[in-house]
């Protein structure tokens, strides 16, 4: 039965005319036609084509003397992308997922250019990526954890005095208690494309305490995830209240973890929570960024997190 798309592997299987989605399209419709294919792909997925494209297939070209792009039915398609594997595999840098990946964003970047993906159609394509991947196979290694004893033995060492050092325990227990990404709480740089973005790194507003089943827990509100990048699920719009636009979680309401505390244990996040707030001097604006840099003027940075879990040593 076909899916309801109307899309079927079965159908699909018999072969019909080709026909491209541009071919016979209006000049009109183009832009949208665009539009609609682009935003097939995250932010973070076209950076990858652009870096196929960019800095390891045009190079190609120019030392072959290729088209920058690779027309529906080139009759020498083949030849061209297993070059272009190849010559990742020269760089002994590139580990298969990495080549792969690659690989994925030249195809998109020619079905981008209105041409077909330029794959299909090429004879025993799989069989030669299996033999890459054999060839450029590393092993996965998991992220290592940080060992309860370890983190109460850093908690059990922090200066009450030194705003970094209290605010890093504080972001060490919301991440512990929530198993929430690096990418909530704070950006990766000041600037740029990775800057500290309102839609999905944490504000003021988005950790409290409050009363919930009778009971005071810290309030942490998770907006744009890595599941959910859009923030389409409704308890991240917006209080569940229709009239609330999607997008809207740095509006209004959030999706909420919630941190009971263990009042007396290092672990507590009222008391890290407290000893952060005191060193400010008033209220802070809902909007801002929760977690701030050293200087308390910009906002925290995943850089300056992973310094301050490996501080330089005293001279």
């Amino acid at each position: 039965m076909p899916a309801r798309d109307g899309y079927s592997a079965q159908q699909a299987s018999v072969p019909y005319p080709r026909a491209i989605l541009y071919d016979g399209l209006p000049a009109q419709y183009l832009p949208l036609m665009d539009e609609l294919m682009g935003n097939r792909l995250a932010v973070k997925s076209m950076e990858k084509v652009v870096i196929a494209f960019e800095k390891y297939w045009k190079p190609l070209t120019v030392e072959f003397g290729w088209p920058e792009i690779i027309q529906t039915d080139d009759p020498e398609r083949a030849g061209k992308l297993a070059t272009f594997v190849l010559r990742m595999l020269e760089y002994k840098k590139l580990v298969a997922d990495s080549i792969q990946t690659y690989v994925w964003g030249l195809r998109w970047k020619m079905k981008l250019e209105h041409q077909a993906d330029p794959v299909f159609g090429v004879m025993h394509w799989h069989d030669f990526m299996v033999s890459v991947r054999v060839r450029a196979h590393v092993p996965h290694e998991p992220r290592r954890a940080l060992p309860m004893r370890l983190i109460l033995a850093m908690l059990a060492t922090v200066d009450m005095d030194a705003f970094w050092e209290v605010q890093f325990a504080f972001f060490l227990i919301i991440l512990l208690g929530t198993f929430s990404r690096s990418e909530c709480p704070c950006p990766k740089t000041f600037t740029g494309k990775d800057r500290w973005n309102p839609d999905k790194h944490w504000m003021v507003r988005d950790i409290a305490i409050q009363l919930v089943a009778g009971a005071y827990v810290l309030a942490i509100g998770f907006k744009a995830i890595k599941q959910d990048r859009r923030i389409e699920r409704p308890e991240a719009r917006g209080d569940h209240r229709l009239e609330v636009a999607r997008g809207g979680a740095a509006k209004g309401g959030n999706d909420f973890s919630y941190i009971g505390d263990a009042p007396g244990h290092e672990l507590s996040p009222f008391k890290w929570y407290a000893a952060l707030m005191r060193f400010y001097t008033g209220p802070r604006a809902g909007d801002s960024p929760f977690f701030m840099a050293k200087d308390r003027t910009r906002p925290y940075t995943y850089s300056a997190a992973q310094k301050d879990l490996n501080p330089d040593p005293p001279c």
